[in-house]
């Protein structure tokens, strides 16, 4: 898995990166519904900013080989370079054998919260950058899926 300084990819508000070491049947809904919703996320228009940090939401999902070591939502790391705050999730086991539409149901409700903390651990940090146009797509996500 590359973090986000690693890749190559143009820069944008918001970020779902899912972390699955070992895809089982329990998780396929869960995959299904991860990727459903970093479509959505990429699809969503939004403002180029130079001053402007993103935010990277990591979904961790418990796998054959791993499951994480943490409950809920957390930060996880800055990266000066690429402007972009990782935030970390794991997402709950109770969502195994969940359907793909129940699965975004329940992590799109995440979104404002993931960009809230990234702000928030961003405001500890000298130089800090806002994360508008993040907060912009997590509210259009959370909001599209809510009809």
């Amino acid at each position: 898995m590359a973090y986000f300084s690693e890749r190559v990819e143009p820069w944008r508000p918001l970020y779902i990166s899912p972390f699955i070491v070992g895809p089982t049947a329990a998780n396929r809904g869960i995959r299904a519904g991860i990727a459903r919703l970093a479509r959505e996320v990429e699809g969503v228009a939004w403002e180029a900013a130079d001053d402007e940090a993103a935010v990277d939401v990591e979904l961790h999902v418990s796998g054959e080989f791993l499951k994480p070591d943490f409950a809920g939502l957390r930060t996880g790391r800055w990266s000066q370079l690429s402007r972009v705050f990782v935030v970390q999730y794991a997402v709950p086991t109770e969502l195994e054998g969940s359907s793909e539409e129940e699965v975004v149901g329940h992590l799109k409700l995440l979104l404002p919260g993931a960009v809230a903390l990234a702000e928030q651990g961003l405001a500890n940090r000298r130089n800090s950058l806002p994360t508008r146009q993040a907060g912009i797509v997590a509210g259009v996500v959370s909001a599209m899926f809510a009809q």
